[in-house]
């Protein structure tokens, strides 16, 4: 107890409002939104109050941020030290941080699922909230046709459309799994999907199209050899109905009366157009490509070993994580940072088996490739609005699976 407050509460409340907090991206410093400073704060109290645990992979998470810290060191002898790159020792911290927090967090299993569904909540929020941007480019408002998350600085200015999609994308193959192997609610999960294809497509981004598409090869093989297949690919070809249909109503039935709306065709064409990838004329796809190039060159060029160190990179932003990875620590770091992802996917797997929840495990690893996946494209592991409801969901999955399975 603390001041009367029990622990579990403490946790519970905690992490809810992270759930409902993290969709509005209001800035209250350069980096720093509401979620971040409630999350130092109860992190802060935690701490103090002796409930966070200790595992396994502690020691290498410590070794990658120390190592991550040294590499900064001898990379500020070798360029410039920049002090708005400090933040991104934050943004590095934060992803472990959570899931220190979010595994430490003594929680019932009703309260787990609880949380579940308000993620699911603030997620259905914000496919709506991309209609409803829409809705005002139809209106003629003065804004960006591609969305950006609520609230952002640049919303309407500017593009988060791709971090948008990666969001949308990631979460509805959670959806899907998740409906596939666990849920018997067709009447809910099918409106929800039907709305998040429309969604993503909307955001003007074609990576999370891509990232889908792995993500259903990987699902359609689980359905295709696990328990009660048949089942499973009913659903699943249910699902491929889905998207057909969405495809199917704006590519014909609306593209004439879309007509007038022609900001908004141009963002559905833009998630839909791949050719001019494949000819390499898409000039988005150069410039990252020239990102790529410019990064692995720098590393190259200084060490390959060690990277240039977070707080003297000569790239802000470099639209892809592995590369960002190689920049910030070198191939050192990426090694670290590889072994401890996998160490953390393959302990799910094995506490699965043991529990007898292979299916919630299968949500818990579809959810994380195709966030890995659109990490390749975008620094999404690096942005808060996608670290806090992708940390929550795998840690809140996590603890699901460590609850054994009644007979």
């Amino acid at each position: 107890m603390w001041l009367g407050v029990k622990k579990s509460s403490f946790w519970f409340y905690s992490i809810l409002f992270l759930i409902l907090a993290y969709p509005v991206n209001i800035r209250l410093l350069r980096f720093f939104s509401p979620p971040d400073v409630v999350f130092v704060f109860v992190l802060a109290v935690i701490f103090f109050w002796g409930g966070l645990k200790k595992s396994k992979v502690d020691p290498l998470v410590f070794l990658f941020l120390i190592f991550v810290l040294v590499t900064s060191f001898f990379g500020s002898l070798f360029f410039d030290f920049s002090v708005n790159y400090i933040a991104f020792f934050y943004k590095y911290l934060l992803m472990f941080l959570l899931a220190w927090f979010i595994l430490s967090a003594d929680l019932k299993k009703e309260q787990i699922e609880l949380l579940l569904k308000a993620l699911l909540f603030s997620f259905y929020f914000l496919v709506l909230y991309v209609y409803f941007y829409q809705y005002r480019v139809f209106s003629g408002a003065r804004i960006f046709p591609r969305p950006d998350f609520p609230f952002s600085s640049t919303a309407g200015l500017s593009s988060g459309g791709h971090l948008y999609g990666a969001y949308l994308s990631t979460g509805v193959m959670a959806c899907s799994s998740y409906w596939i192997f666990i849920s018997k609610k067709s009447f809910f999960w099918i409106p929800l999907l039907f709305l998040t294809f429309g969604a993503i497509l909307l955001t003007g981004s074609r990576a999370p199209m891509i990232a889908m598409l792995f993500g259903y090869v990987i699902l359609l093989f689980v359905c295709s050899f696990g328990k009660n297949m048949a089942a499973s690919l009913k659903k699943m070809f249910l699902l491929m109905l889905i998207i057909s249909s969405i495809a199917f109503i704006i590519l014909t039935v609306f593209a004439g009366r879309f007509a007038i709306y022609e900001k908004t065709m141009d963002v559905i064409d833009r998630s839909v157009s791949f050719s001019d990838i494949a000819s390499g004329s898409d000039g988005s796809v150069m410039g990252r490509m020239e990102k790529i190039e410019l990064g692995t060159g720098t590393v190259l060029d200084h060490s390959v070993m060690f990277g240039t160190g977070v707080s003297s990179t000569p790239f802000l932003w470099v639209d892809n994580s592995v590369v960002r990875l190689l920049i910030d620590s070198g191939f050192g770091g990426l090694v670290l940072f590889a072994i401890i992802l996998v160490l953390f996917i393959v302990n799910a797997f094995k506490t699965a088996k043991t529990n007898g929840n292979m299916r919630l495990f299968y949500v818990f690893f579809l959810a994380c490739f195709t966030y890995f996946v659109n990490s390749v494209s975008t620094e999404f592991f690096l942005v808060a609005r996608s670290v806090f409801p992708f940390i929550i969901l795998i840690c809140l999955l996590y603890k699901l699976i460590s609850v054994k399975r009644e007979s």
